[in-house]
C-alpha cells in the first residue's frame, strides 16, 4: 500500500469510530449497527480492574436507549491499517448532557469489508480520577 492509500484508510477508519460516537450523541442505534460486524465484543475496565463484557449488538441496542445526550471525544488518535485489518488507539472523555462523566483509552479493532471499515472489538479503560484535561478544550453546548 503506498502512503497516500495508506493515509486514506487511516481517514477512513477514524471516520467509522466518529461515525460510532455520532450516533451515540443521537442515540441512533441504526447509525451504530452500520459501523459494527456482527460477533464482536466490548470489553469495559474500571479503575479497580474489574473487566465487564458484553456484545457489540447489545451496546448497539443500549445507544437506542440513551435518555441523556452522550458525547464522546477522541484527540491523538494513532491508526494502524495493514491491508484489511485495523486499529484505532485513542484517549477519549465522556459527558453526558454536557457534564464531564470519565476519561480513558479506547482500543478499537476493525476489519476492511467490501463497502467500508467495520469495528470488530472495543476495548477500553474508565478513569473518573485521574484524567488529564482534554487537549480539545472544553466541551461546546451543541447537542
Amino acid at each position: 500500500m503506498c502512503y497516500g492509500q495508506e493515509r486514506e484508510e487511516e481517514k477512513a477508519v477514524l471516520e467509522t469510530v466518529q461515525k460510532l460516537f455520532d450516533a451515540m450523541a443521537e442515540a441512533d442505534s441504526a447509525k451504530a449497527a452500520s459501523v459494527f460486524m456482527d460477533g464482536g465484543h466490548t470489553f469495559r475496565i474500571n479503575e479497580a480492574g474489574i473487566v465487564n463484557l458484553g456484545e457489540n449488538s447489545s451496546f448497539v441496542e443500549s445507544i437506542g436507549n440513551f435518555e441523556q445526550t452522550i458525547v464522546e471525544r477522541m484527540w491523538n488518535t494513532k491508526v494502524l491499517v495493514d491491508d484489511n485489518v485495523a486499529m484505532a488507539w485513542t484517549p477519549y472523555d465522556l459527558h453526558v448532557d454536557g457534564t464531564f462523566s470519565h476519561c480513558g483509552t479506547n482500543l478499537i479493532s476493525l476489519i476492511k469489508t467490501e463497502a467500508n471499515w467495520k469495528i470488530a472489538d472495543i476495548t477500553y479503560n474508565v478513569k473518573q480520577n485521574a484524567c488529564e484535561e482534554s487537549p480539545l478544550g472544553p466541551l461546546e453546548q451543541k447537542y
